[in-house]
């Protein structure tokens, strides 16, 4: 059997760049997209050092940059056996978020970012995923994003798009019952996001990207259209 291939949005820094150095280890063929690659120095680092290919341009929450994207990836491989959904955003105060100081514009680009963005994503990789003997789509999600859970006001919009993410998920394992489709929570994580006011993470970037690897790999068709955590545990939606 060959190398696997893994395409990765948002893979410049934090989760993402963790699971690019995470899937190479296990011998991968990483295909890592971000929306800067001419800035993105250590990405850039790590996949030439690994006799990967450069990191691709893609903005996930814009249809040109998506399919200029597309075109380039269809061009370098006939098969992606997973999709990593990592790249989102949340609002400029994270995590100072009340429902009642929600604004629209900022709340709709959270939305298209993290929510269209991995379902047009995946409408794009999905004829590559079904030539692979196990395909699998994995969207990073957030253990803010169970409503069955919420108990708090923070970062009111992210956490209606990690909600909403998780149902594309379970759709998305109905329409294609062949594809494997998780959402997963990565743990509290030391990235930008996680750290902002001083706050103290649980998870390092790197225990949280071997978490994740080692759960996408474990997971079959009986747990597509779930929400997991890094112990294959099921969230609550």
């Amino acid at each position: 059997m060959g190398r696997k291939t893994v395409l990765i949005t948002g893979c410049s820094r934090g989760i993402g760049l963790g699971l690019v150095k995470e899937f190479i280890s296990k011998e991968y063929d990483v295909i890592a997209t971000c929306r800067n690659p001419e800035k993105s120095e250590e990405l850039s680092a790590v996949l030439s050092s690994s006799g990967q290919n450069g990191p691709i341009a893609c903005d996930v929450s814009s249809d040109a940059s998506i399919e200029l994207c597309k075109e380039m990836i269809y061009k370098l491989t006939d098969q992606i056996d997973i999709l990593v959904n990592n790249a989102g955003i949340s609002n400029k105060e994270h995590p100072v978020e009340p429902p009642s100081k929600i604004k629209r514009e900022e709340f709709l680009h959270i939305m298209n970012t993290n929510v269209a963005g991995p379902a047009i994503m995946t409408q794009a990789f999905l004829p590559l995923l079904q030539k692979s003997d196990a395909p699998k789509v994995l969207n990073i999600s957030s253990g803010l994003g169970s409503v069955g859970r919420a108990s708090n006001i923070t970062c009111t919009s992210y956490r209606c798009s990690k909600s909403e993410l998780n149902m594309l998920s379970k759709v998305f394992s109905v329409e294609y019952p062949n594809v494997v489709f998780v959402s997963v929570c990565p743990g509290w994580v030391q990235t930008d996001l996680g750290k902002v006011k001083n706050a103290i993470p649980t998870f390092t970037v790197e225990e949280s990207a071997k978490g994740i690897v080692t759960l996408i790999e474990k997971v079959g068709i009986g747990e597509s259209g779930q929400f997991l955590n890094l112990k294959e545990k099921t969230i609550p939606f």
